[in-house]
């Protein structure tokens, strides 16, 4: 069944939002809603009064405070919940206080293009606090010199460094964290070890996945901003299946048939139905597509694998030795001439079956903008054909849009990184419950979050397979490592996006997986040394 891939942008872009996390073998499970600190409502409402109920009520809202109490069960219920702003009675004296994002209209409730919800509510929200505070809070979009990557963790570090009007709260992606808090740019909001930091200070309690994500050196740097969920898939041009009478991955997957095998045969029968257009006139067309460590990292969870677990590097593990010489081979044979990059214009121009991809890809202008041609589905990774019951099957989850707070002790008025934090604290979770007939199942807002992108419904319910069940997803070190070797960066001399791409397109043939993979294993090896101590 087809589905409106862009339907309702204003609900697509409402989950643009959400990323990557989940539990994996070595870490807890994570918590029922991943992506909401526990007893912190979701979804608040900033009523100007704070105290709604009945006072003559035996149970009435000042029996708990929720901004410090936040697992009582009373804070669940609009009827019994309270919230204590500007916990530290802090007077800003009209300065403004920047919170930098990108794009604006997916935060800022008084933005005239803003799509999320309940924006009514949360711009009251934004109004009290400009008055319990006396400020002026804004949003504010990152500059175009700071698009994304290591230009904006420079423009970032740079900035505080020198003082610069950079903003005092961020929206970051979790693997900036090792680079920015070398660079002292933003603050430390909990130690690991010790119990203690801002967040105890604030009685904020984030999950240990969370955590693990946030954290360099013991020390935690910033705090989830949604629910997270698995990202990254294998993505395909439905019109491609569909036009040339191919087997649909989804309903492969869907009936338990997407093995290694499945997929090498599908990437055979395509690449020869292509080459047979070509030469009856048809422009050239490939069977594989996109970045060569994304869809590596797909494949080696895939077949129970990890680059890293429990504090080892594993890059020379036989799974990923094996994976990294399985992708040569398909290199060789289906994989389009530019390789390694995740928006070709192939595949853009409709000429490439499979990609690697997220979720934002879609309707992005620099990735898959809405005036394509064609519609997307996206399938998980395959299984290995003798893991029927998928025992050894993962799927990696490395970095989240998180918030961080920039490092400041005695900021103008005695701003420091504590306030800020109560700031964002209280925007964020300052908003009343709503009331349980109004809230919308976590699940199904991803569903049609879904819906508004693929193309079929096989392939939403593919992906739902793995966003309900359960110890599927772990949390993989080895981005965060390849972006602390860089700088901030994972195109510097020994980052794994490019060194992948070397090893897998093998220009010269002089490649040897386990040989250029070993090499690498202790310069990662002792950067996550240098990561985990503290």
């Amino acid at each position: 069944m087809k589905l409106k891939k862009y339907f309702l942008f204003a609900v697509v872009m409402l989950f643009a939002m959400f990323a990557l996390v989940g539990c994996g073998d070595d870490t807890p499970d994570p918590d029922p809603d991943p992506g909401q600190n526990p007893g912190v409502n979701p979804n608040p409402n900033p009523n100007p009064n704070p105290n709604p109920g009945d006072p003559d009520d035996p149970v009435t809202p000042s029996d708990v405070n929720c901004a410090l109490d936040r697992d009582n069960e009373l804070c669940l219920d609009p009827e019994t919940w309270s919230w204590d702003y500007n916990k530290d009675n802090w007077d800003g004296k009209g300065m403004t206080i920047k919170i930098m994002v990108l794009p604006i209209n997916e935060y800022d409730p008084n933005n005239a293009d803003y799509n999320g919800e309940r924006k009514t509510e949360k711009r009251q929200l934004i109004a009290r606090l400009e008055s319990e505070y006396n400020i002026d809070l804004e949003y504010v979009e990152y500059p175009a010199e700071a698009p994304w990557g290591p230009e904006r963790v420079k423009w970032l570090f740079q900035g505080v460094a020198n003082g610069d009007d950079v903003g005092e709260i961020f929206l970051i992606d979790s693997s900036w964290i090792p680079t920015l808090s070398k660079n002292g740019a933003i603050a430390e909001l909990y130690n690991l070890k010790r119990k203690t930091g801002i967040f105890a200070d604030y009685n904020y309690v984030q999950s240990d996945n969370y955590n693990l994500m946030a954290s360099s050196n013991n020390k935690v740097y910033a705090y989830s901003v949604g629910e997270a969920r698995p990202d990254h898939w294998l993505h395909y041009n439905q019109n491609l299946i569909d036009q040339y009478g191919l087997p649909d991955p989804a309903t492969l997957w869907l009936d338990n048939e997407w093995t290694w095998s499945a997929f090498k045969g599908l990437l055979s029968q395509a690449q020869a139905l292509f080459d047979q257009a070509e030469a009856a006139g048809s422009d050239k067309k490939y069977a594989m597509g996109g970045d060569y460590f994304e869809i590596a990292q797909g494949f080696v969870s895939a077949r129970g694998g990890a680059f890293v677990k429990s504090g080892v590097v594993l890059l020379d593990n036989q799974i990923v030795v094996n994976v990294y010489n399985d992708l040569q081979e398909i290199d060789d044979l289906y994989w389009e001439p530019s390789g390694s990059t995740v928006s070709s214009a192939e595949f853009n121009n409709g000429l490439v079956l499979f990609n690697s991809g997220s979720m934002w890809f879609y309707g992005s202008s620099d990735r898959w903008p809405s005036t394509l041609d064609f519609e997307i589905s996206a399938v998980p990774y395959p299984r290995m054909d003798e893991d029927v019951n998928l025992d050894s099957y993962k799927v990696p989850i490395g970095y989240e849009s998180m918030y961080a707070i920039r490092n400041v002790s005695n900021g103008e008025n005695g701003l420091n990184s504590a306030i800020l934090f109560n700031i964002m604290d209280d925007l964020q979770n300052g908003l009343k419950p709503e009331s349980a007939s109004t809230v919308i199942d976590p699940t199904e807002k991803y569903k049609a979050y879904l819906e508004a992108r693929l193309a079929t419904a096989e392939s939403v319910e593919a992906i739902m397979s793995i966003q309900t069940a359960k110890g599927l997803t772990y949390f993989e070190m080895i981005g965060v490592v390849s972006m602390s070797l860089g700088d901030g960066s994972h195109y510097g001399p020994y980052g794994i996006y490019p060194l992948t791409g070397s090893i897998i397109k093998n220009t010269n043939n002089d490649k040897i997986p386990v040989t250029e993979l070993g090499s690498l294993r202790p310069i990662y090896q002792q950067k996550l040394d240098e990561l985990l101590q503290g």
